[in-house]
């Protein structure tokens, strides 16, 4: 793994869990807990925003989002059928958040991968359900 990918990596790492010991991120990569500290050191002097406490580990700040890199396909075509599908099964309140979500997924999409999960979507079609689902 490059260390572009590797900071990348640690960054989408860090997103998932609260707090991430350098010694678990080094194993992880399997590189040395020294590499970690100058990968980390590396994302701070880029703006990321990484808090690290002595004999605890590594967190973000909180409200720092790095969105995903990119969907393959296939990747797409799922979590945009996800919104068809609770688009036509859900209330209206879920239907209108599955709007947004499905536009800012298609709004981050290259265009070459929009048109195939465009196509792949309007060939898979959901039967309609004359009952909406309402979540408890």
């Amino acid at each position: 793994m490059n260390k572009t990918d590797r900071l990348l990596a640690i960054v989408l790492e860090l997103q998932r869990k609260k707090v991430v010991r350098a010694e678990d991120l080094a194993t992880l990569f399997e590189i040395s807990v020294r590499t970690i500290y100058r990968d980390v050191q590396a994302l701070s002097e880029a703006g990321v925003p990484i808090i690290g406490a002595t004999g605890t580990g590594y967190s973000l700040m909180e409200g720092y989002f790095l969105p995903p890199v990119s969907f393959t396909v296939e990747e797409a075509v799922t979590l945009l059928i996800g919104t068809d599908f609770i688009e036509q099964r859900f209330d209206s309140d879920y239907r209108v958040k599955a709007q947004a979500a499905s536009g800012k997924i298609e709004a981050i999409l290259p265009e070459s991968i929009r048109n195939e999960t465009s196509r792949v979507r309007n060939v898979m079609r959901l039967l309609p359900s004359d009952n909406p689902i309402t979540p408890s």
